[in-house]
């Protein structure tokens, strides 16, 4: 453990680490982005490479970054002020959402699924999966959509911004 994070927090990632980060996230997304929920933009996959390239970045220089969890590297990211606190807040909201609807296909299918499903009545029927876990019996399969769509399309901004401010920081 000791030599794993010598060498993980040592220094700083270079300009083509991050490159590199940011190619791996574009396959993975080209090969998986029908896979909305997890690999597809703004996805958990997004939160999740923010989270490690927080931890790589920064790592090195505070301890408390030195960790697996995806939460706790963003609450510490916010309290450093590498992240807002209302970047922080979304990302984990967003992925707490995600996850959850993510579980509610697999409580069905018992299966690992990730994407949502095309057909009408599939998705009605998670749709009210979902409602019934919030107690929510009125939520329509459009708003369902709809949530779904307002999470991944804030991820995938904090996703670019936090990115591209780090691809910045290189060029000044």
């Amino acid at each position: 453990q000791e030599i794993k994070e010598e060498i993980l927090f040592s220094s700083s990632p270079s300009q083509e680490d991050i490159k590199a980060i940011l190619d791996m996230r574009q396959k993975i997304e080209k090969e998986k982005g029908g896979e909305k929920l997890k690999a597809g933009p703004g996805g958990l996959v997004d939160v999740e490479f923010i989270a490690q390239a927080i931890a790589l970045l920064y790592g090195y220089q505070y301890k408390k970054l030195r960790t697996p969890s995806t939460f706790e590297i963003l609450r510490n990211a916010s309290l450093l002020e590498i992240l807002t606190m209302q970047e922080a807040a979304q990302l984990i909201a967003s992925y707490t959402f995600l996850r959850d609807v993510e579980n509610r296909l697999r409580i069905v299918d018992n299966i690992s699924l990730d994407s949502l499903p095309d057909a009408g009545e599939e998705l009605e029927k998670l749709t009210r999966r979902y409602a019934q876990h919030l107690d929510n019996k009125k939520l329509t399969k459009d708003e369902f959509l709809a949530q779904i769509e307002d999470h991944t399309r804030k991820v995938r901004v904090i996703f670019e911004s936090f990115f591209n401010q780090v691809y910045q920081s290189f060029i000044t």
